[in-house]
């Protein structure tokens, strides 16, 4: 990434899908593509069944029908008071979640040395913990989109048959 002498370089904001070595350019402000995050609650949720994620999931989707609404009105922002509920509602969910979400796989056996692996869920739950401003962030600034998918569009390679 250094060697293209893009990220390096630029400022603003970048929306991408929580690729940790993202995370070590402080150079621009950071949103997460919340469409990845629904692909992976969506999975939590019916694979290891985790209600929590579910819950989630429609929060999300709830906010993002509001801001939607809101543009659509010609606002330029959410009311403060509504911003702080959703906001209370997202980390509320997350730290009920973590009573419930397992820490550690416990279909792995023999125990193996060193550190135990988290479940993909609990992984989950601790980077929508640790990075919730980030991930809320289009509620937040109207200008920053739900997901990155118009970027990815744009970079994928075209088909060629």
């Amino acid at each position: 990434m250094d060697a293209a002498e893009i990220l390096p370089h630029f400022h603003g904001l970048g929306v991408h899908d929580h690729w940790k070595a993202y995370f070590k350019y402080t150079n621009f402000t950071h949103a997460l593509c919340n469409v990845h995050h629904l692909r992976e609650l969506t999975c939590a949720y019916e694979q290891d069944n985790c209600e929590w994620a579910n819950e989630l999931k429609t929060l999300l989707l709830e906010i993002k029908t509001k801001v939607d609404e809101a543009k659509e009105a010609g606002k330029q922002f959410l009311e403060s008071d509504v911003k702080e509920q959703y906001r209370q509602k997202y980390f509320e969910i997350l730290t009920n979640a973590l009573t419930l979400c397992p820490s550690k796989h416990s279909d792995i056996v023999p125990p193996k040395r060193g550190r135990k692996k988290q479940s993909k869920p609990k992984n989950l739950l601790d980077r929508l913990l640790k990075f919730g401003k980030e991930t809320l962030r289009f509620m937040e600034d109207f200008k920053v989109p739900f997901n990155n998918n118009l970027a990815e569009r744009d970079i994928r390679m075209v088909k060629t048959q």
